[in-house]
């Protein structure tokens, strides 16, 4: 009797005939490829999942790791073009300001296009530590730290915000946000000021140090 049932089940009928395409209602995928079967059972998200998948679906846009960081945004970067950065104090950081007693956080930062006022382009890492306060490092084979043009920082809240002084020669500039941590702001955003605050606050000499190549 059990022999009976099996060779003449509907389940049988489908499967003797390897042309036919069983439905999902049958135990099926409705597909007779693998890029149909995943869309019948998974959803029309995966309707491209042999291409890069995109951002809006949830992927990153890219089959590469190059492209996927850049498509992601990562690590983050913001730009000022020539004209925006002409006679602006120009923000290039921006640093968690906490008490040592919350938390030990720190940030780095790389600034591209910067100039010291003879007009020679350099390139710098901005690191700020909540505890021990700011250093910045230029790369640079003029290495005159009396000729680097001045940083400020001003406290906003939680944050701290750097600003790097306006010079004769501008040129674009270009930052890219090395080190994230729970405590940073979420989002690097731009900024320009004509005048600085009463309250910002001058880097010292002592906090910036010039690396020759």
């Amino acid at each position: 009797m059990l022999i009976f049932i099996i060779c003449f089940s509907p389940l049988s009928s489908y499967a003797a005939n390897s042309s036919t395409i069983l439905p999902i209602s049958r135990g099926g995928t409705n597909s007779s490829t693998a890029n149909g079967a995943a869309t019948n059972i998974l959803g029309a998200n995966f309707a491209n999942y042999t291409g890069a998948l995109p951002i809006a679906k949830g992927g990153t846009g890219a089959s590469d790791i190059m492209t996927a960081q850049k498509n992601l945004n990562f690590p983050e970067t913001i730009q000022y073009s020539v004209q925006e950065a002409a006679n602006k104090y120009v923000k290039i950081a921006m640093i968690p300001n906490l008490p040592s007693s919350l938390a030990n956080v720190s940030a780095v930062y790389q600034i591209s296009g910067l100039a010291n006022d003879s007009g020679f382009s350099v390139t710098a890492y901005l690191y700020g530590n909540s505890r021990k306060g700011t250093n910045l490092f230029f790369m640079t084979d003029q290495c005159q730290i009396q000729n680097l043009y001045n940083l400020y920082y001003v406290n906003v809240g939680n944050v701290r915000n750097y600003y790097a002084s306006p010079v004769p020669k501008p040129t674009s500039v270009t930052i890219w946000r090395l080190s994230t941590s729970a405590y940073e702001p979420k989002v690097l955003t731009k900024d320009l000021l004509d005048t600085l605050p009463s309250d910002a606050v001058q880097i010292s000499n002592s906090q910036i140090f010039c690396l020759t190549s």
